[in-house]
């Protein structure tokens, strides 16, 4: 069985990263030495087991929190060194693409081409931001050999998730490293009182909590909380989440489809729904793509689409993208397409994981909407809190609502939510107050927007969806620009097709008709093979198959026509006439002769064989 991407895993001392997969090869690269990453056969990772993040710090000794909670010298630092290596992520996994990226970079930012490999590999080895920023070297005062001793005991088998207490460490310690080899304890060893006093001098409650407990727990309920409350002073900053939502769907036909999943854009200012997006997946083609395409669209005719009359006033957002979105690094949301929407000019972030509280606006509008909708839909495939339990009903069974319905009613509750649902805890400021600034999400929007540091892009529908295309490597022939495996022309580019190279391609997924070369800007190129026209990548690559499937049956056929036709030309060569040497100096007047014999009088032959009228 593969492993998934961006996981870790672990053999003996060895903890690797799976950064990428194709196929039955798999990119990783080794978090412990931080060499560049290297493509290898699934087979050789059969024997590595799965390693968590908690494990990795611990094996290197780092601690990482969110960038954003770092001090602003090395935040600035953090995501400096971040945009140099940008550029690099994508070209990652090909060797000869990324060593060319690198030059460019090193020769733009005039730094070595080492140092940005040191970033890149920082970067790869923990997947976070702020492993790049520099930390302060502290010396230690050197331990004696008893204090190695407690140090190795306490990280063995303290600081870990089995939970020891400090007597069982201690004696985990005597019986590794102060017994013979029969087991006899030695005359001299460190007493108890001593083992504690070394460990409550060095401890480290950061480090107690991770190692014993676990990131997410230390994250959801002992990590510092020293922010004021408000994740944003200013309108402009997206928080996007997804959820499946508590309640069972049926088709058109009556048939049960499942519970729907939901994607949702809250300014963390002011809380205010900029889109959102139901659908059957949480991938970036069925929820993050309609998410940022509902976030820009005009809710006037959105809302008519589901039977619904507004005004604009009513959903005022449209047109445009929070300048800075943040995610809590969910998959989908890392997934490359999404990460180019910095094209737009939109700064990407990801808040610690486990760490709802960091984009508590998105958590807390999933609530109020299924608390809000769920006491209205009782029997209707609502799932409540008993469904686990023996004798509760079959929730599935229940279900009466398509996907189109409850989009109608999550509308409904979203136009409830921004505009008339009060703000009971906003921290209102005095400005706000003087000027009568109503405490619903939708007055605290508008009034944001005329404020100074309200970060809005404007952006059209065709921006989105050509960044947000999927794209491959292209290469330039001299038979045209080949990328998916297809061949495609533009005018205007012989001298690129004369000089093969290597670019970047934007393609669309359900027509192959046209791709687009990304070079500032989008160029359409053509499809040069008619016969794939108007069918998807799917779709080609399955005629593909097929074709190659038939190729394949018919190889062992042409062998033995191959063999028969030799057989036919040796046997019908060996009744040729030997040349009449003689004849050498007649070729002209022989030639003539032969034209004349082969020469036949056409229309006879018609009238010989016509039956007799």
């Amino acid at each position: 069985m593969g492993h998934s991407n961006r996981m870790l895993i672990r053999k003996d001392n060895q903890i690797l990263r799976i950064i990428k997969t194709d196929g039955d090869k798999q990119l990783i690269i080794d978090c412990i030495t931080r060499s560049m990453p290297k493509w290898v056969n699934q087979q050789e990772l059969n024997e590595y087991k799965e390693c968590t993040e908690e494990e990795l710090c611990c094996a290197t000794n780092v601690s990482l929190n969110d960038v954003e909670s770092l001090e602003s010298r090395s935040k600035q630092e953090a995501y400096n060194r971040y945009s140099m290596i940008a550029g690099i992520l994508p070209f990652v996994g090909d060797k000869k693409m990324r060593s060319s990226v690198i030059s460019y970079v090193a020769n733009e930012r005039g730094v070595s081409k080492q140092t940005l490999r040191h970033y890149l590999c920082l970067y790869l080895a923990y997947m976070n931001k702020s492993a790049l920023a520099s930390t302060r070297d502290t010396t230690e005062r050197t331990l004696t050999f008893d204090e190695r001793r407690m140090r190795w005991a306490l990280n063995k088998f303290f600081y870990n998730q089995n939970q020891h207490s400090l007597s069982t460490a201690y004696h985990f310690m005597l019986q590794y490293k102060y017994t013979d080899a029969t087991g006899k304890l030695f005359e001299k060893y460190p007493s108890f009182y001593q083992f504690r006093y070394f460990y409550r001098k060095t401890k480290n409650m950061e480090k107690y909590y991770i190692s014993r407990h676990g990131m997410k727990d230390y994250k959801s309920n002992h990590r510092p909380l020293l922010g004021d409350g408000a994740f944003s002073k200013h309108i402009g900053i997206g928080l996007c989440d997804s959820t499946v939502m508590d309640i069972y769907l049926i088709n058109n036909e009556g048939d049960i489809v499942g519970r729907p999943t939901m994607s949702a854009c809250i300014d963390a200012y002011s809380g205010y729904c900029l889109g959102f997006s139901i659908g059957w997946s949480s991938d970036v083609e069925g929820s993050i793509l309609p998410l940022i395409l509902n976030v820009i669209r005009d809710k006037v005719d959105f809302c008519a689409e589901q039977g619904i009359t507004i005004s604009e006033e009513e959903w005022e957002c449209k047109g445009v993208l929070p300048q800075t979105i943040v995610t809590d690094m969910g998959r989908e949301y890392m997934a490359e397409r999404v990460l180019h929407l910095t094209d737009l000019n939109i700064r990407l972030l990801n808040t610690n994981s486990y760490s709802p509280q960091e984009k508590g606006k998105v958590e807390k509008f999933f609530d109020i909407i299924q608390s809000t909708y769920r006491k209205y839909l009782g029997g209707k495939g609502i799932i409540l809190s008993d469904f686990q339990k023996r004798g509760a009903p079959d929730y599935k069974l229940q279900a009466q609502l398509n996907i189109k319905q409850f989009t109608a009613i999550i509308t409904r509750t979203v136009l409830y939510y921004n505009n008339e649902r009060i703000l009971k805890d906003f921290p209102f400021t005095e400005q706000q107050i003087v000027e009568q600034v109503q405490p619903h999400s939708s007055a605290i929007w508008k009034w944001g927007q005329t404020q100074l540091g309200a970060s809005l892009v404007p952006v059209t529908t065709k921006d989105v969806v050509f960044t947000m295309l999927p794209r491959c490597q292209g290469t330039f022939t001299r038979v045209g620009l080949k990328a998916n495996g297809l061949r495609y022309h533009c005018d205007g580019y012989k001298e690129e097709y004369l000089r093969v190279g290597k670019v970047v391609v934007a393609f669309n997924p359900f027509d192959v008709t046209s791709v687009f070369l990304v070079n500032k800007g989008y160029e359409e190129f053509r499809l040069i093979p008619s016969r794939y026209y108007g069918k998807s990548l799917d779709e080609v690559q399955q005629l593909k198959k097929q074709q190659k499937k038939l190729i394949k049956e018919n190889i062992e056929d042409n062998i033995q026509a191959q063999i028969e036709l030799a057989e036919h030309i040796q046997a019908l060569s060996e009744t040729t006439v030997k040349v009449r040497p003689s004849s050498a100096g007649e070729i002209r007047s022989t030639r003539k002769r032969e034209r004349r014999l082969e020469q036949k009088d056409r229309l006879q032959e018609v009238r010989d064989h016509e039956p007799n009228k």
